[in-house]
């Protein structure tokens, strides 16, 4: 379906841009036929299905937006296991399960590097950092979740040395 939309919207983007659409060329048979060819060779390809661009909860933006899943439940689920999403319950637990009717043929998870740290000192109250004022803003205690994306109210580069413990 993915590839359906994408072709359809080029064939009407590319003559409003004035770039002729050329036909695809076939593929040729390769030019020896020493090695044999595997069991599920098909000359047409195959077509694999996958994601990759998967977030959890390490990310600060998909944090903010209540994914709790960690990167082995990312896994599971595209293997085909069942996964909880928000809203979450009072113990933090998604509600709504979703299942894919059929697993992904691949997958990645591709956290944010950039704030693995904060996120921990925000998300976790047995790390020091957990009871500051920025780190309260970020889980929106007190008031409805916003889900701000990009860390909103998190620990800035210059509070992380004394959220470490040094000065």
């Amino acid at each position: 379906m993915r590839i359906t939309l994408q072709a359809a919207a080029l064939a009407l983007i590319l003559p409003l841009t004035g770039v002729a659409a050329e036909p695809l060329a076939a593929v040729p048979e390769p030019a020896t036929k020493s090695a044999p060819r595997c069991a599920d060779h098909v000359p047409e390809r195959r077509v694999f299905y996958g994601d990759l661009h998967v977030h959890t909860a390490l990310s600060h933006d998909a944090w903010a937006f209540d994914t709790r899943t960690t990167p082995d439940q990312a896994y599971r689920f595209a293997r085909g296991e069942p996964l909880w999403l928000a809203p979450l319950d009072a113990e933090g637990r998604g509600t709504r399960r979703i299942q894919l009717e059929r697993p992904l043929d691949f997958a990645a998870v591709t956290d944010h590097a950039e704030r693995f740290g904060a996120t921990a000192q925000c998300t976790d109250p047995a790390l020091p950092g957990y009871s500051t004022a920025s780190c309260a803003a970020y889980r929106e205690e007190g008031r409805p979740r916003s889900g701000i994306p990009m860390g909103a109210g998190m620990p800035s580069l210059t509070e992380a040395p004394r959220l470490a413990g040094r000065r």
